[in-house]
């Protein structure tokens, strides 16, 4: 019960945040909003999603998917933003650009921290999810 009063509490005073390095720079990561989760989704659609996803599957994925890691790490160090004017895109660019120049360990440890501040089932589904229906999108066009 306490851990649950303390995320809470976290939550509503904003003190729930992580911090990640990329090259060289520190970001605040903090627990993204539905905007900001869907946007970053966006960021990683291409990426093949087996049928029972795990943190595990997601970690061996990257090193084939660096760019689309960055720009996902890129977007949750903008943070939650109702709208993205040319501030938040000067912010994507500088947070993208030191995401690519991280090691790949370092973009590892970022991308676990980002997966730490989402509830991890919740996002493997949702991506899944994500990816099935879009196939079936596809799938009524093509008839």
């Amino acid at each position: 019960m306490n851990k649950l009063i303390k995320v809470v509490s976290g939550m509503l005073t904003g003190e729930d945040f992580k911090t990640v390095r990329l090259g060289g720079r520190f970001y605040s990561i903090k627990s993204p909003w539905t905007i900001t989760l869907a946007k970053a989704l966006g960021k990683l659609s291409i990426i093949d999603i087996p049928d029972t996803p795990s943190r595990i599957d997601a970690i061996m994925m990257m090193p084939g998917y660096s760019t689309k890691v960055a720009a996902f790490i890129a977007v949750l160090a903008v943070g939650n933003v109702k709208y993205w004017g040319p501030l938040q895109h000067l912010r994507y660019r500088m947070a993208y650009r030191d995401a690519m120049r991280t090691t790949e360990s370092e973009k590892g440890d970022a991308f676990v921290t980002c997966l730490s501040l989402i509830n991890a089932s919740d996002f493997f589904v949702y991506a899944s999810l994500g990816v099935k229906l879009a196939k079936q999108m596809a799938t009524a066009k093509q008839e």
